[in-house]
């Protein structure tokens, strides 16, 4: 199921700007970093009422630096461990994307931030 799909299909506002122009970028880091990003932005924004329920994804190239950024909204509490929001999911299979979004984040050299609700990225 594409992400555009389960934003229409859980009534959920998809948001998004692109304005990389025509910069090379590491395209597998990337696309891992933007799935697991809207894959949990997209659970997150279940815990808002419907017609509150946005994800806003923003990417451009400023300075020679690469930045992006998806945020929702979200509702209710989150633990951490390691740094890291732990899992609400249960059941095995669960719990990656954040870790892989580090991952990615170090294989690029990228500083990386999370916050509740947000995901930003940003290297050269």
């Amino acid at each position: 199921m594409t992400i555009r799909y389960a934003c229409k299909k859980q009534q959920i506002e998809l948001d998004y700007h692109i304005g990389i122009g025509d910069e090379e970028l590491p395209v597998t880091e990337l696309c891992l970093i933007l799935n697991n990003a809207l894959e949990n932005a997209v659970e997150a924004s279940l815990t808002m009422p419907e017609g509150e329920r946005i994800i806003k994804v923003q990417a451009t190239v400023r300075q020679n630096q690469f930045l992006l950024r998806v945020s929702n909204r979200f509702e209710g509490c989150l633990t951490a461990a390691g740094g890291l929001p732990v899992s609400t999911k249960e059941g095995e299979g669960h719990g990656y994307g954040l870790p892989n979004i580090k991952q990615a984040a170090e294989r690029l050299a990228a500083r990386w931030s999370t916050a509740l609700g947000t995901v930003s990225l940003c290297w050269m």
